[in-house]
């Protein structure tokens, strides 16, 4: 069956890997909620740099990343920003997605680089980024949503309305800030996230406890998914 891959204003990149030996998988919705997004991040983060990542960063991609993916409902196979081509395991996966040329948009079918856990998705993720948008990084890192929108444009990731995009972003990132206001004794942290189940791909709450934050946020994000923002278009299957 063909899936459509997550399309948001369209945006996925048209950036590349350079070529390996690649292994085609099963396009497959792996959905996370945005709690464990945000958590994966965090854990990628500290993986490349031993180090906790600055908390805007983390808003910054987060935000992102739900813009990219319908707040996680529409993921694929791990993959966090919709980057085209192969992962570093060799993995990829082709899927119906939308772009926008000259203002028209266009549907077609392409490969997606695919990945077997959360954090293996979020480590490809953040480095890629940083190698090919450092300056979008630098951005982040003060929380400037516009500048990291802007940058990211200027470097073709995406082929959607620059202002829609960062409008988008800036509504992720309110939702959760809300949230975190509303519930500040269950701040947005990936300190309740089970790390070792995210880096197996199976996410789930520790016995005895619940992601109520997260599930909190996941309502917020979804209602505003069907808003006029029209935060992601899953298209239909090809019949």
């Amino acid at each position: 069956m063909r899936v459509a891959a997550p399309s948001a204003l369209r945006t996925e990149t048209n950036v590349r890997a350079p070529e390996r030996a690649t292994r085609e998988v099963e396009a497959k919705k792996t959905p996370l909620t945005p709690g464990e997004i945000r958590g994966a991040l965090s854990l990628a983060y500290q993986k490349l740099h031993d180090e906790a990542p600055p908390p805007k960063l983390l808003d910054v991609l987060s935000a992102q990343v739900s813009t990219e993916t319908a707040s996680g409902a529409s993921m694929h196979n791990y993959n966090f920003g919709g980057i085209k081509g192969t992962s570093p395991q060799g993995l990829t996966a082709r899927a119906w997605t939308h772009e926008v040329y000259g203002g028209k948009e266009v549907r077609l079918k392409d490969g997606f680089r695919a990945y077997r856990t959360p954090v293996e998705g979020a480590i490809d993720y953040l480095s890629f980024l940083e190698k090919r948008f450092p300056r979008a990084i630098d951005a982040a890192k003060t929380g400037d949503v516009g500048g990291y929108v802007a940058r990211l444009k200027a470097g073709r990731y995406f082929t959607a309305d620059e202002t829609q995009y960062a409008n988008a972003m800036r509504g992720h990132m309110n939702a959760m800030a809300g949230v975190a206001a509303e519930r500040p004794e269950m701040p947005l942290d990936p300190g309740s996230i089970d790390a070792e189940r995210l880096q197996e791909g199976f996410i789930a709450p520790p016995p005895g406890e619940s992601f109520a934050t997260t599930l909190a946020v996941t309502r917020v994000l979804d209602a505003m998914s069907s808003s006029s923002i029209a935060i992601a278009r899953p298209t239909p299957d090809e019949p």
